[in-house]
């Protein structure tokens, strides 16, 4: 951030000019020059100030910057909720755009998790929650059950919780069509990723 040892106000003779005297027009540009570099000081700073300070009223990039020693109160998650279509056979869960996924199914769809923050040689621990479960509209007797894959992108590995679901991610609709949270979580972007079924809810 600029600093302020542009703005010197103290560099303006408040002495001049002297009232009753025939003043050297040089002080004046003294003063005036002094004024000029102060206002051009202060005008970079301000700049600074608008493109690097968190704004109320608009959306904020923290660059990836530390937030310390603050109070968090009323702090939400960007969530993104709806169906997915019929034909959408994958469905990105984009980290940069929702931590969090609550998506209803009525065919195959391999779901692909993305933009965890973070490298192996920086890390940084990040989580996504997702919730699913079958398309109400469909009957749970229904013969094409909605069947999930989860991919967490080319040359990265998915260490799941061991629960059976993993092993056939099926949506029957069983049981009043729960739906099921699934907790994923990586603190090198991605590369390893750890997924649990935190649990299985009714509606």
């Amino acid at each position: 951030m600029s600093d302020t040892t542009n703005i010197t106000p103290g560099s303006v003779d408040i002495a001049f000019p002297e009232a009753g005297k025939d003043n050297d027009s040089q002080g004046f540009r003294n003063n005036f020059s002094a004024i000029k570099d102060s206002l051009t000081g202060a005008a970079g700073y301000i700049a600074t100030l608008q493109d690097h300070t968190a704004k109320t009223d608009e959306a904020n990039n923290h660059a990836g910057n530390n937030i310390v020693n603050a109070n968090l109160v009323q702090i939400s998650e960007e969530a993104q909720i709806g169906a997915v279509s019929n034909t959408t056979s994958t469905k990105t869960l984009d980290f940069e755009e929702a931590a969090y996924y609550q998506l209803s199914f009525s065919a195959d769809c391999t779901l692909q998790v993305r933009n965890l923050p973070g490298t192996s040689s920086n890390p940084s621990h990040s989580v996504m929650k997702v919730i699913v479960r079958m398309d109400p509209t469909l009957a749970a007797a229904a013969a094409a059950k909605p069947t999930l894959t989860w991919d967490v992108g080319a040359g990265n590995v998915l260490h799941n919780d061991g629960n059976a679901l993993w092993a056939d991610f099926e949506l029957n609709g069983d049981d009043n069509n729960k739906y099921v949270m699934i907790q994923f979580e990586s603190n090198d972007g991605g590369l390893t990723t750890f997924g649990t079924i935190i649990g299985e809810y009714g509606v």
